[in-house]
């Protein structure tokens, strides 16, 4: 018999901010679902959308353990995968959704506790017959992981998977930024989307991923500074708004009015966009959305020369991390060079 679900809160380092979970019991096993939502305390606005969202999935999992969802004998990688892609970003939905339709192409009804070490194998052999990447199976295969880790720790597999060695490599290309005369550049250059134009050039002087300029909204900044609390961390962070960024703010409706409404939903979409820009720009750079934050963190690091503000500005725990986004300017590699005393 299935008990009350518990909501249940773990404080988090970031004052007042807190990680909510969702605690039962199925069959006298206790699971901790947690649900990658957060409570900000004095935010009202923010915690009663989370709330509605804990409602809706407490429900969700009631009604499958009321339908024996979560039997061990029963329960398919499919079913357990659908019950588990909700919360997120619509394009996270997206992505894990079509890998769920790769498993129905491959073994519609495997089971979890069938899901083995030889089976994944298997599975890696069906995508590169379809001539996937490595990159879109390594994206694949991450995610069936992740669902069988999150299936060991809510007891319905009896023991953790190896699937080491059994992922293809994913290529990552060299990250770039841009420099500021490149930057100069695109402004100068008509782009046919003034939206995908503003964003992308508001982004380059705020650092803020795609995610957070879909939902930013004017009632987010006020005093020349923006307050966000970021979805991909939950952290919160404030940026000052430099006349760089105010310049590309298209003109303000009400307060709750969306800033940039009418991007393109999905990625891919908006990042053909800025491809054929950055051409028609003469710029040979591998130019998505997420180089925007790049840029910002380059160019505020090349004129502040200071790290941990940077690091503060892009909302980073750790400094490794903003020394990943940072490129040095060409300008400063050779200043660097250059200050070594000539030998004579």
């Amino acid at each position: 018999m299935l008990e009350t679900i518990h909501l249940r809160k773990k404080a988090l380092k970031t004052k007042g901010v807190y990680a909510l979970y969702l605690d039962y019991q199925v069959e006298g096993k206790r699971v901790r679902k947690y649900t990658k939502l957060h409570w900000i305390n004095g935010d009202k606005t923010h915690n009663n959308a989370v709330m509605a969202k804990i409602e809706r999935l407490r429900q969700e999992i009631a009604d499958s353990l009321r339908g024996g969802i979560f039997v061990d004998d029963e329960t398919t990688l499919v079913q357990y995968a659908r019950l588990y892609n909700n919360g997120f970003a619509e394009e996270t939905i997206r992505s894990r959704e079509k890998t769920v339709k790769t498993i129905i192409e491959f073994c519609k009804d495997v089971k979890l506790r069938d899901v083995n070490r030889q089976w994944m194998q298997r599975y890696v052999q069906f995508l590169k017959l379809r001539k996937n990447s490595a990159n879109t199976i390594n994206s694949r295969c991450a995610y069936i992981k992740t669902l069988m880790h999150r299936a060991f720790a809510d007891g319905l597999i009896s023991r953790p998977i190896d699937f080491s060695g059994l992922m293809p490599a994913a290529h990552r290309e060299n990250a770039c930024a841009l420099t500021l005369d490149e930057v100069k550049r695109l402004i100068r250059t008509p782009l046919y989307r003034s939206d995908v134009f503003n964003a992308f050039l508001f982004s380059c002087f705020t650092g803020l991923r795609i995610c957070d300029v879909r939902r930013l909204k004017y009632a987010d900044m006020h005093d020349g500074v923006l307050e966000v609390v970021m979805q991909k961390t939950k952290k919160p962070i404030v940026i000052p708004l430099t006349p760089n960024a105010l310049r590309f703010l298209p003109p303000k409706k009400t307060g709750e009015s969306l800033v940039f409404p009418s991007l393109p939903k999905q990625s891919g979409h908006l990042n053909r966009i800025l491809k054929r820009w950055a051409k028609d720009a003469l710029i040979r750079k591998r130019v998505t959305f997420h180089t925007a934050r790049r840029t910002f963190a380059t160019i505020t690091m090349e004129y502040s020369a200071n790290i941990y503000t940077v690091s503060q500005l892009l909302g980073h725990s750790r400094l490794n991390t903003t020394l990943l986004y940072v490129n040095c300017a060409l300008g400063e590699k050779k200043k660097a060079v250059e200050s070594v005393p000539v030998i004579t």
